[in-house]
């Protein structure tokens, strides 16, 4: 390799330090900020999610189609919210370096008892039962959250026709 290459791939190294020791200090604020407060609403929650979902997708060309429907206006422990925005995270990761999607689907709502969170891709898919028995840690780490907040989560997946992941959330 040359000087000029040598210099060009250490500049893109150095570029994607700096995007995730960012990215990294985000989290971190925005886990301050749930941590300090004792509640937080469901709109403002939801809010919140577009906001990640639009720095995580900035420099992709995957298109966000980010729906909300608000039956009610429930509160969410802090916990909820730093537990649900690392799923979403995670899943919105998974569905940029695995799924091929160019669009991605998140909706949100809120209803009397529950609230359910929708994260779906329109890629490629992929066996559920081979990937549960993989040494990947995405979807378990997903699962653990999700019954850390007694969430019910169910994840699909199809060959050629994407993944959803579901969770329904009770209210508090």
């Amino acid at each position: 390799m040359n000087a000029a290459g040598a210099e060009t791939m250490q500049n893109k190294r150095l570029s994607t330090a700096k995007e995730m020791a960012q990215f990294s200090l985000e989290q971190l604020r925005e886990t301050i900020w749930a941590l300090k407060s004792e509640t937080i609403h469901f709109k403002e929650y939801t809010s919140r999610v577009e906001q990640l979902c639009n720095r995580l997708l900035m420099n992709t060309e995957i298109a966000l189609d980010f729906n909300v429907e608000l039956h009610s206006n429930p509160v969410i422990t802090p916990i909820q919210h730093i537990q649900l925005q690392r799923i979403i995270e995670e899943a919105i990761t998974n569905a940029i370096k695995y799924s091929k999607s160019n669009r991605l689907k998140i909706s949100i709502e809120s209803k009397k008892q529950s609230w359910t969170i929708s994260i779906q891709d329109f890629g490629v898919g992929f066996d559920i039962h081979q990937r549960q028995q993989s040494t990947q840690y995405g979807l378990k780490h997903i699962s653990e959250r999700a019954k850390l907040i007694q969430s019910e989560l169910e994840i699909q997946s199809k060959s050629d026709s994407g993944t959803s992941i579901i969770l329904k959330i009770p209210i508090l």
